[in-house]
Formats: C-alpha cells, sequence, structure tokens
C-alpha cells in the first residue's frame, strides 16, 4: 500500500471513531441551532495561517507552542514531541538555529463536531541563523485541531513530511 493510501485510511479510520463518540455540543451551536461550519472553518484557517506560519515566520516560539493544546508533533524522521513544553523547546531549537519564510495552503479542512483535519502544504525557504543560502522547502502535512472550551481552536497534533526528493 503506497504512503499516501495508509495516510488516507488512517484519517478515515479517526474520523470514524470520533464521529461514533458522543460529541459535547460545540461552543458556538445553541439549542434547536445547527453547528457554524463556515464559523468554524474560518477559525481554523485563521489558526494555520495567522498564527501557526506567522509564529514561523516571525521565530516565535510563544505564539507557536500556544496555537496548540498539549498536541503532538510528528515531524519528519524524528520522534514525536509530546506536550506544550516539549513544543515550546522544539520551537526554540528550530528558530534559534533558522530563519524560515513559509506559505501554508490548506488543500482540505473537514470539521466534525469539536474536531477538524486539514490536509496540506507549506512551501517556502529557509536558511541557517548564522547566514548562508535559502533553502527552498515544500513539506505536505496533516494537522488535527480540536475546540477548546472557550470555543476556540487549537492544534492538537501534526505530521509532516518534506514533498521535496532526497537527493
Amino acid at each position: 500500500m503506497n504512503h499516501r493510501l495508509c495516510v488516507a485510511v488512517l484519517l478515515c479510520q479517526l474520523l470514524a471513531a470520533l464521529a461514533c463518540e458522543r460529541q459535547p455540543q460545540p461552543s458556538n451551536v445553541g439549542a434547536g441551532d445547527e453547528p457554524n461550519v463556515e464559523a468554524d472553518t474560518a477559525a481554523i484557517r485563521a489558526v494555520w495561517k495567522e498564527q501557526e506560519m506567522v509564529a514561523y515566520n516571525n521565530g516565535d516560539v510563544d505564539v507557536c507552542a500556544d496555537t496548540t493544546a498539549d498536541g503532538v508533533f510528528i515531524p519528519e524522521n524524528s520522534p514525536p514531541i509530546v506536550g506544550q513544553s516539549a513544543i515550546r523547546s522544539y520551537c526554540r531549537s528550530l528558530f534559534d538555529e533558522n530563519v524560515f519564510d513559509v506559505n501554508p495552503i490548506i488543500d482540505e479542512l473537514v470539521v466534525q463536531g469539536d474536531w477538524a483535519f486539514a490536509v496540506g502544504t507549506w512551501r517556502g525557504r529557509v536558511r541557517p541563523k548564522g547566514g548562508g543560502d535559502w533553502t527552498e522547502i515544500e513539506n505536505g502535512t496533516i494537522a488535527i485541531y480540536r475546540r477548546q472550551d472557550n470555543g476556540a481552536w487549537k492544534l492538537a497534533r501534526a505530521i509532516w513530511n518534506s514533498n521535496k526528493p532526497v537527493d
């Protein structure tokens, strides 16, 4: 089974399991109202583009860590990074060593109750903070978001890999 098919199957299984759980009413749903998927989608896109990517482009450890909710990052060729404290340390190390200029593209975004997933790409460039040439990057990513008690969406899980072939 190819890699993309495996990821698609795993996502389907995750969403099926989430759909079968008894979900609490989303915070934007009143008695008799339908979920406001359009508002949820806009909020998640804002977290992805206006918070996560701005944090990377500005090297902002606090914003990067604050977009997560005791989440899990699974970078390419690395063990999982679990919890906000570990994510903060990971971001600090990443930003201490590198400068980023990235742009996120969401190809698919699905909201299911208090959970959502986004599939997309980060395109841009990175260079060592001490100087040197920019390197073009393109990472495929799957991000899973969870609605918080206050209604805000935060990143719960993220997995990514390079779309560029290894030389």
